[in-house]
């Protein structure tokens, strides 16, 4: 596999962690002040960003912290009963894991 394939294999899982935070940290404009703007970043953001982060060195643990990720929404948002509300909530940390244990599985492979 060329240098580009592999680079981009290894970029995109952590750009697409990276965006999935950003988005999430959206929902926090609505707060008044920063601290209330804190507090609705914390329970989200800050374990996509720790999964962003231990993936970047370790993709296996990136994947495995995706994982985990998205059975927790779909645990916590009951996102199990629609369709809808799976593929919102739970499919882009689901898609992101796979991304890491690709990239994983490619750099094993050298």
């Amino acid at each position: 596999m060329g240098d580009t394939k592999r680079s981009a294999f290894r970029w995109v899982p952590r750009s697409l962690g990276i965006l999935l935070a950003g988005f999430v940290s959206l929902f926090a404009l609505e707060a008044e002040n920063l601290t209330d703007a804190l507090i609705h970043l914390s329970p989200l953001v800050l374990p996509i960003l720790l999964a962003v982060l231990s993936g970047w060195r370790h993709p296996v643990a990136g994947a495995i912290a995706f994982f985990v990720l998205t059975v927790a929404a779909t645990l916590f948002f009951h996102t199990y009963r629609r369709l809808d509300r799976f593929l919102i909530t739970t499919a882009p940390p689901l898609a992101i894991g796979m991304l890491f244990l690709l990239q994983w599985r490619l750099s094993s492979r050298r």
